[in-house]
């Protein structure tokens, strides 16, 4: 089935979120949508992209971004020049339920990192980092995407847990996307 893909837009000061209609089975993404996005984007924290659907007048979903870096550990193959590799957070990333597990959340790290991409042409940034959930699904969704552990034994420690159906201690694990695999 071929879907219409909607335009990426950016999250303006002056946009009434009340007037957007976003439902996520995850309650700390939906209330971050209507609740703090709009504090932490005006207090320069983050910026939030977003896709809507006109026809069903419902945001498919969102993602913020921010500037940040990740420490260099052992398992980054990446040339220490300095202790912290300069990157960009993938802080939030939300789909309305009704459009989880069709591909929307694949389309928007796509379009982040594009987004990424083109920021790092005019300043330093060598990853894209996210504080992925301790869900086997969340863990799962980004090394697909070519995401790996900032510590390897420690997220593989966690996804052997998950996969013996056992809860992980901790509910975020660091993984990074080295954009030098797409940058040519």
């Amino acid at each position: 089935m071929l879907r219409q893909k909607p335009k990426l837009k950016k999250l303006l000061r002056n946009i009434d979120l009340q007037s957007l209609f976003f439902q996520s089975s995850i309650e700390d993404i939906e209330i971050f949508f209507y609740k703090d996005s709009k504090k932490f984007i005006e207090d320069d924290y983050c910026q939030l992209y977003y896709l809507y659907d006109k026809k069903q007048a419902v945001v498919i979903g969102y993602f913020t971004l921010s500037m940040g870096s990740v420490r260099h550990e052992k398992d980054i193959p990446i040339k220490k020049y300095v202790e912290r590799i300069p990157s960009t957070l993938i802080g939030r990333l939300g789909i309305h339920k009704f459009y989880e597990r069709k591909g929307w959340g694949t389309d928007l790290v796509k379009e982040a990192i594009s987004l990424i991409i083109k920021l790092s042409q005019k300043i330093g940034c060598r990853c894209v980092y996210v504080d992925s959930l301790t869900t086997l699904n969340a863990i799962l969704f980004y090394l697909n995407l070519g995401f790996n552990f900032l510590d390897k034994n420690l997220g593989q420690m966690i996804l052997k847990q998950l996969k013996d159906q056992k809860k992980p201690q901790k509910n975020s694990i660091k993984m990074y996307f080295d954009l030098k695999k797409i940058k040519k």
